[in-house]
């Protein structure tokens, strides 16, 4: 089994559990950090590059930062509950191996919690 098929098949209760808690969810030192620094710039155009279940847009529109979000994930369980719950945001089916975004298109790019599952983690970035 492949690694995206590991969370194809996990995504249903990643997306229960493991994201929706206070540990790991919107409230993350790591995700404010990361809010921050995206107020701090003035970023309007964000690419979330394996978004999973979408806390991190959460986050930002929690936060009241109104910027143009795409958010990427090769699972496509993890992007039909984004669309679900942010309709109002655009999420896709991605391979971060492959992403079709021409240069200079967003003002930033997060990927996190990712690399380390990658057995090739230099050609993404």
């Amino acid at each position: 089994m492949r690694e995206w098929e590991k969370w194809q098949e996990w995504s249903n209760e990643y997306i229960r559990v493991f994201l929706r808690d206070d540990v790991y969810g919107v409230e993350h030192p790591m995700r404010k950090e990361i809010r921050n620094k995206i107020k701090d710039l003035g970023v309007k155009t964000l690419l979330d590059v394996c978004c999973g279940p979408g806390v991190d847009y959460e986050g930002l529109k929690k936060a009241g930062l109104d910027i143009d979000y795409v958010g990427t994930d090769i699972t496509s369980k993890m992007i039909e509950s984004c669309q679900e719950r942010f309709p109002e945001a655009r999420f896709e089916v991605g391979d971060i191996y492959n992403l079709n975004f021409p240069d200079s298109t967003f003002d930033a790019v997060i990927c996190k919690d990712v690399l380390c599952h990658l057995p090739d983690y230099v050609t993404p970035l």
